[in-house]
């Protein structure tokens, strides 16, 4: 009586699942790599490639990131973007996650909570940061993800890295050993490592399952985090 079709849409043909000719969507899914917004992913990923180039923040004149138009209005479009007040905005702003890939050489859970974001070596880096949209990755967008990230150094040297395609895109997906790490990393401080590798043995053996309800009970948040 109110389901989507009902309520929305209206009649809706749906092509059958993994009906030979299309594939299982599954293996289409963009998955993220980073908790952060998608278009970021690559910003990331370009960021840490380069971490190893640069010893320390004062050898940084300044970083220039390059992205689709689309993804600058997305995660570089105001001033709070350079200047994050609150977790929500630290998570799409774009030069806030560069530079903490840079100097944290990770981006995780942790990176969001407010003493990271209003770190003052963060701030002073972020300030040395110029986003721009790219022309030809807004063209190529959404086929490609692409982010470059240019670093200056004081000492006038010069480091660039572009990725167009971000780990976890279905271009180039995760493997089974990283989507696992990923769940394990952000479910054991809800359920205990023991619940966890349960849990993740039942997924991977998901189509035998015969009881939702065991199923579903081993991902019990029995403990706080």
């Amino acid at each position: 009586m109110k389901g989507f079709e009902k309520q929305v849409s209206g009649p809706l043909e749906l092509e059958k699942f993994g009906d030979g000719t299309a594939g299982y969507m599954i293996n289409k899914t963009f998955v993220k790599t980073w908790p952060v917004q998608y278009n970021t992913q690559a910003g990331i990923q370009a960021a840490l490639a380069l971490r190893e180039k640069i010893s320390t923040p004062d050898e940084i004149a300044g970083i220039t990131i390059d992205i689709s138009d689309t993804g600058r209005i997305l995660a570089a479009d105001t001033s709070a973007k350079w200047d994050p007040q609150t977790r929500e905005t630290a998570d799409h702003s774009l030069p806030y996650i560069v530079v903490s890939a840079l100097l944290d050489g990770e981006v995780t859970r942790q990176t969001f909570d407010r003493e990271r974001f209003r770190n003052p070596d963060k701030l002073a880096l972020m300030r040395r940061v110029e986003v721009r949209a790219d022309p030809e990755f807004t063209e190529s967008y959404p086929r490609l993800l692409s982010v470059r990230v240019a670093i200056s150094a004081v000492d006038g040297r010069h480091f660039v890295e572009q990725v167009d395609i971000p780990k976890g895109h279905p271009l180039d997906p995760l493997t089974d050993s990283e989507l696992g790490e990923k769940y394990r990393k952000f479910a054991a401080p809800h359920m205990g490592t023991s619940q966890v590798q349960q849990s993740v043995e039942a997924l991977w053996e998901l189509e035998t399952a015969t009881n939702l309800g065991e199923l579903m009970a081993l991902f019990e948040v029995k403990q706080g985090p």
